[in-house]
């Protein structure tokens, strides 16, 4: 979500080669990589280099990016896609996340770049609003267009900010039933073979599954455990087995650990996912998770590029 306050954002850098997990017991893995996130202050001329000083004297390597597909699209108030090369860096308005993005690149700052919604009217199904049922076929070009423009210097991807949020995808349910993981397979597929068609994939790591820490029924969003089972329904039994086994016992000790074929992320008891054989739906493997550390928002997985 969008915040004016600092976040830290917290991730894995284990997850990007699975050596590096072997499991410490009770303590997060010194691997650990923590991203910042400061949009408004960032994406603000008048701040953005006093809040750059301000994380460099935190001792602050590493940022994390929303680029919101709404805010760089042309025309997003259309209900009608504007005739134009979506694949093309060109056609969009990057306006302040390049002079950032130059900036952190300068300082050799590592950047986590999530691409998400809201989305522009016309990538909706009938230019009815600017969250639901995103077209996957203009995502991918939109992906395409951002991994040309931003590939060179960015490595690190994620797509889509909390998808089983209803403030960034829908619908959440379906006559009842989860509709968004479904939603979110399909833009995560098209998004990934859009930075492989970028030329600028070698090297790349991208990420899925950042999901809302908590579900909140009464607001129609989902558990991130209910999600991600439902992203990848060929596991769910063994999954569950894991969660059952392993978050419950290892979660108030916020540490890491592997099991075989799932990876569990101890952080908040809301985590656990499962690794994707092959081939993957993005013909890679994957890695998902998604969970909290008290006070800090959470959620990665890594598709290795």
């Amino acid at each position: 979500m969008r915040r004016a306050k600092l976040t830290a954002l917290l991730t894995a850098a284990a997850l990007l080669g699975a050596g590096a997990l072997a499991a410490a017991p009770a303590l997060a893995s010194h691997d650990e990589t923590v991203f910042f996130e400061a949009p408004n202050a960032l994406l603000t001329p008048a701040t953005r280099e006093p809040t750059i000083r301000q994380l460099q004297s935190l001792g602050v390597h590493a940022l994390r990016v929303i680029v919101y597909w709404r805010d760089v699209a042309p025309d997003p108030n259309h209900g009608r896609r504007p005739n134009f090369n979506q694949a093309n860096p060109a056609a969009y308005h990057w306006g302040a996340y390049d002079p950032l993005i130059a900036a952190a690149t300068a300082l050799h700052w590592r950047i986590l770049l999530t691409v998400s919604g809201p989305v522009p009217r016309w990538a909706t199904p009938h230019g009815e609003d600017i969250y639901s049922d995103p077209n996957t076929t203009d995502f991918g070009k939109f992906m395409q267009a951002v991994g040309k423009h931003y590939g060179r210097q960015v490595k690190l991807y994620s797509i889509w900010n909390e998808p089983n949020e209803p403030g960034f995808l829908r619908p959440q349910y379906t006559h009842g039933r989860l509709a968004s993981a479904a939603i979110y397979r399909g833009l995560f597929i098209a998004g990934y073979n859009g930075l492989k068609a970028s030329g600028n994939f070698s090297g790349m790591t991208v990420l899925m599954g950042e999901t809302s820490p908590t579900g909140v029924a009464s607001q129609g969003v989902p558990a991130p455990l209910a999600f991600l089972v439902a992203w990848w329904p060929g596991r769910r039994r063994s999954c569950r087995r894991l969660a059952s086994a392993s978050i419950w016992r290892w979660c108030s000790r916020a540490s890491w650990l592997v099991r075989p074929g799932c990876v569990n992320m101890g952080l908040s008891c809301l985590s656990v996912a499962g690794r994707l054989s092959r081939p993957s739906p993005a013909g890679s493997p994957a890695w998902a998770c998604a969970g909290q550390r008290p006070g800090y928002p959470f959620g990665a997985a890594a598709a290795a590029g």
